[in-house]
């Protein structure tokens, strides 16, 4: 599990796992899914969602490595192109 800055940009931003926080309804929960980089390579899964506490907004996407899962890296969410059916 990556260790988040302790700077004030990142004070509100806060994970989806282990807390209270719950994808909205009608919306897809992405954790599970693979990422890939615009060349089609396997980059790793998504492991979990960051979100922005004081806007209830998902900002970035924790992602464990393909070449090592126990290496996560952060992704922001607004690069990425969700395809559900990928």
């Amino acid at each position: 599990r990556l260790r988040l800055p302790d700077t004030e940009e990142w004070q509100h931003i806060g994970r989806m796992d282990g807390s209270d926080l719950k994808v909205a309804e009608g919306e897809t929960d992405i954790r599970g899914w693979s990422v890939r980089s615009k060349e089609g390579r396997v980059i790793g899964v998504v492991a979990d969602l960051l979100v922005d506490t004081r806007h209830m907004r998902v900002e970035f996407i924790e992602v464990a490595t393909a070449e090592d899962p126990a290496h996560h890296i952060v992704l922001p969410i607004r690069t990425a192109v969700l395809d559900e059916a990928a």
